[in-house]
């Protein structure tokens, strides 16, 4: 039994995708579109001339040019562009086709169609998603064809499905949220910068606020407590799902799945439900370079899901320590022998193919030398897994620092750091002192080491205790952040360490190192706490003399996880105050005079503690939330433009009213109620309602009509009707102010 066969069913339709595009003089002399001898589905593309050498002189741009896509004697129009990351600089492109919609022969909006340019095999990243699918793993179909542009054959490539509502409908799993990490943005740690989880995690399912989803559950992962961490984990994430994800990865050490190429979903609730996996062509021994490494398969350890927090949590307890061993040895028990059946199997079917493929990366003779590789791989690699164990954690605890906020003014610049293990072990701290700039990528950076003793003679409290300590002397004048993590056993504490600080910095400790000490840092107060619907504004007072730097500092309100990181370069001067929001732009129109800062992610409760933590996180200032203070808002005004009443019988279009936005900014009329002079007659408008800046809005009677007669389309419906003889009507904000 292969895996296409018992597994890839409902697929049919993702056969009869594809495209093509490529400068004509890269590849060998052109099979013409008849050409009898290409065995597996083939799709053409047709692109203006003009339009694909603009193409290839910008590989890396999104811009999107028109294209004809044919197969089996249908034509649609389409979009057409380069996809992927890295592999844009490739000679062979990965491309990306957009249809007007999945109501056509192939059944789908958008196409990946993946050159597998560093992969000699070109089946890699096929038999990974095969494998997941064989052990009952969610993952995306994948299909071999062969690819023409402008009667140009561009050679093999492997269709892959997109990861949007349809992949999570064949699943059946609900609309929620579906992310794609990338830029080793996936750490499922919480990042630094609210506008990192932009560009870390690429949504491809769900609206802006869902990002909401992940900064809960990341948070919780870095904060819980070992006992809190056990208890809550399985009511947050499908474990068996995240275990059975990384056992996959491991085995076939796909070293570039891990903070990368992963698809988190969570479900409406925002339960992370599954980790799918995506892109998988650096695996089975190969280097996301093409190059083959013999020491990946018996490899171990890397510095990826060294520090991926989930996995690292997860090990952290005997009982999902056990269940990931357990399915590591379910894969190379049955998936491998599954896996060899479809190398044999796929190689029958694409060769033939792939001989005639001139972009591909090799030659005839290294396609066919790869597929015993593969299999001498999965030999290997079995071998080295059999009754393997690792990761098991000597835990760190009671994380202690001295000074969160030495100054550089002093004599003795000593930071006293000190951590309690479980039983002897080596036990150290990192810390960075010359990354000067959180906005350059991949700065230059030195991780130095601090070894911790238990001596009784470093700052460790007893010899002998498990106490573990040392003293930290800075530079002299030194100032900026340093941030640090514990390191003991190869694992950091916290998990996600230091781990591409320089690129994707996520939340860990720091020292501030500053003019102003604990003493000033005190002066800071909580002040006034709005809250408008679901969104909340805190603001931050500075009550002394002193411009303060709060980068790495947190504000904390009710559970004690439940923590925004003040990005670095945060300052609040002496006498002033900023503003903490859920909703940064809301906070911009509100507080215009007060620098603004978020997005939160978390309610902040009457009766909740609310805390200004330094960035080691110990308490600053604190005070109970009592009340919310009001604030004036400025409301809008939206102009009713037009009204339609009683319809001509040719053109009955139904009962309408347009409305006209005159301000120079969206306005959400989420919870707006529109009404007559009846006040029984009521509609209200749904939630993600938004007008544009000098924008109309159409609210109709009957939507159908409307669309259908004028092609206009509407917020509807409204169930009563109007009339023209002096009816008053009236518009009403979300708080019943017209």
């Amino acid at each position: 039994m292969t895996l296409i066969n018992s597994l890839n069913q409902g697929f049919v339709t993702m056969r009869k995708l594809a495209l093509v595009f490529v400068a004509a003089s890269i590849y060998a002399p052109s099979l013409q579109a008849q050409d009898q001898r290409l065995k597996l589905p083939t799709y053409h593309l047709t692109v203006d001339r003009a339009d694909l050498s603009a193409l290839y002189q910008s590989p890396r741009s999104n811009v999107r040019y028109p294209a004809q896509f044919s197969f089996a004697g249908e034509v649609l129009e389409c979009e057409v562009r380069f996809r992927g990351g890295t592999s844009r600089k490739y000679p062979k492109k990965s491309w990306k086709v957009w249809f007007e919609d999945s109501s056509n022969p192939v059944g789908v909006r958008e196409l990946n169609l993946n050159a597998e340019y560093s992969d000699l095999s070109l089946m890699r990243n096929a038999l990974a998603m095969r494998l997941y699918q064989f052990i009952g793993h969610p993952a995306p179909n994948t299909e071999h064809i062969s690819l023409m542009v402008n009667d140009d054959f561009m050679g093999v490539f492997v269709q892959v499905e997109e990861p949007d509502q349809d992949l999570l409908r064949r699943y059946d799993y609900e609309l929620g949220s579906l992310y794609k990490s990338e830029y080793h943005g996936g750490s499922t740690a919480p990042l630094l910068d609210y506008d990192t989880y932009l560009y870390s995690w690429n949504k491809k399912v769900g609206g802006e606020s869902d990002y909401i989803h992940g900064q809960r559950l990341f948070n919780q992962l870095l904060y819980l407590t070992y006992e809190d961490f056990a208890e809550r984990i399985s009511l947050m994430v499908d474990v068996e799902n995240v275990l059975q994800y990384f056992a996959v990865v491991y085995a076939i050490s796909s070293l570039d799945a891990v903070t990368k190429n992963t698809l988190l979903y969570f479900d409406p609730r925002g339960h992370l439900q599954q980790i799918l996996p995506w892109d998988h062509d650096a695996s089975f021994g190969n280097y996301w370079t093409g190059e083959y490494r013999p020491d990946f398969e018996t490899i171990f350890d890397y510095v990826t899901l060294r520090h991926h927090l989930l996995f690292q949590r997860l090990m952290e307890y005997d009982s999902y320590r056990e269940s990931f061993w357990s399915k590591v040895n379910f894969v190379i028990e049955h998936g491998f022998a599954a896996v060899e059946a479809e190398i044999d199997s796929t190689y029958e079917l694409i060769k033939s193919d792939v001989y005639l493929d001139g972009a591909k990366i090799g030659t005839n003779a290294q396609f066919d030398n790869e597929i015993s590789r593969l299999k001498g791989f999965l030999t290997a690699r079995r071998s080295f897994l059999t009754d393997f164990s690792f990761f098991e954690k000597n835990l760190l605890s009671d994380l202690y620092c001295s000074d969160p906020f030495p100054s550089p003014d002093a004599d003795d610049r000593g930071v006293v750091f000190r951590a309690t293990s479980r039983s002897p072990q080596a036990v150290m701290v990192e810390y960075i002192t010359d990354l000067s700039s959180y906005k350059t990528w991949g700065e230059g950076i030195t991780v130095k080491k601090l070894a911790l003793f238990d001596d009784g003679r470093h700052d460790d409290l007893q010899a002998g205790d498990l106490v573990y300590g040392n003293r930290l002397v800075l530079p002299k004048n030194y100032t900026g952040l340093v941030p640090y993590s514990f390191r003991a056993g190869g694992y950091s504490y916290p998990s996600n360490g230091l781990f591409y600080i320089n690129y994707m910095a996520t939340k860990t400790f720091a020292l501030n190192v500053n003019h102003a000490g604990i003493e000033e840092y005190q002066q800071l107060q909580i002040g006034d706490v709005y809250r408008i619907r679901d969104e909340y504004f805190i603001e931050i007072i500075n009550a002394g003399e002193l411009n303060l730097n709060l980068s790495y500092c947190s504000f904390e309100a009710g559970e004690y996880f439940n923590r925004f990181m003040f990005p670095p370069g945060t300052n609040i001067e002496a006498g002033s105050s900023l503003i903490l929001s859920s909703n940064r732009d809301a906070a911009g129109d509100l507080f215009p005079d007060s620098p603004v800062f978020g997005n939160l992610f978390f309610a902040v409760s009457l009766g909740d503690a609310m805390k200004l933590l330094t960035p080691t996180l110990t308490v600053m200032t604190a005070r109970v939330n009592e009340t919310y203070s009001a604030v004036d808002l400025p409301i809008p005004s939206i102009v009713i433009n037009e009204i339609n009443y009683h319809s001509a019988d040719d053109l009955d279009t139904g009962d309408w009213v347009e409305l006209y936005n005159p301000n120079d900014a969206s306005v959400d009329l989420s919870s707006w109620n529109f009404r007559d002079d009846d006040d029984d007659h009521s509609f209200v408008l749904p939630g993600g309602t938004l007008i544009e800046p000098r924008g109309f809005l159409v609210l109709c009677r009957d939507g159908a009509a409307l669309e259908s007669l004028l092609g206009v389309s509407c917020v509807g419906d409204f169930d009563f009707g109007l009339r023209n003889s002096g009816e008053l009507v009236r518009l009403f904000d979300s708080d019943g102010f017209t």
